[in-house]
C-alpha cells in the first residue's frame, strides 16, 4: 500500500477547485459529459520525475507537489491526463483516442 501525504493550504485548495472546475468544463464539452463523478484531486509528494498519477486503490488523482507553482495549463494537462487513466480504468476504454 502506498502512503500519500497531501499538502493543503488556501492557495492549494483554490488551485484544486479551479482545476476541478476546468476539468468539469472540458468534460461537459466531450463524449464524457455524462460523468458526474471526478476523483479527488490532490497535490502530493511523488517521485521526482513523476508529474502525476491516478491512484486506483484510493481513487484519487495525484499531482506532484513540486509543480504547485508551475503554469496552470501544465497542471491542468497533467490532471486531464490522469483523469484519462481513471476513465480507462473505470470504463475499460481509452479516452486518448476520443475527439
Amino acid at each position: 500500500m502506498q502512503r500519500v501525504i497531501s499538502i493543503y493550504s488556501g492557495k492549494v485548495n483554490q488551485l484544486r477547485t479551479q482545476l476541478k472546475q476546468s476539468i468539469r468544463e472540458r468534460l461537459d464539452n466531450s463524449p464524457y459529459k455524462y460523468m458526474s463523478y471526478i476523483p479527488e484531486l490532490l497535490f502530493a509528494g511523488l517521485k521526482e520525475k513523476v508529474l502525476g498519477e491516478y491512484d486506483v486503490e484510493n481513487d484519487v488523482i495525484l499531482i506532484n507537489s513540486r509543480l504547485i507553482n508551475h503554469d496552470y495549463n501544465i497542471l491542468l494537462n497533467i490532471a486531464l491526463h490522469e483523469l484519462a487513466h481513471y476513465i480507462t480504468y473505470r470504463y475499460s476504454r481509452s479516452p486518448h483516442d476520443e475527439a
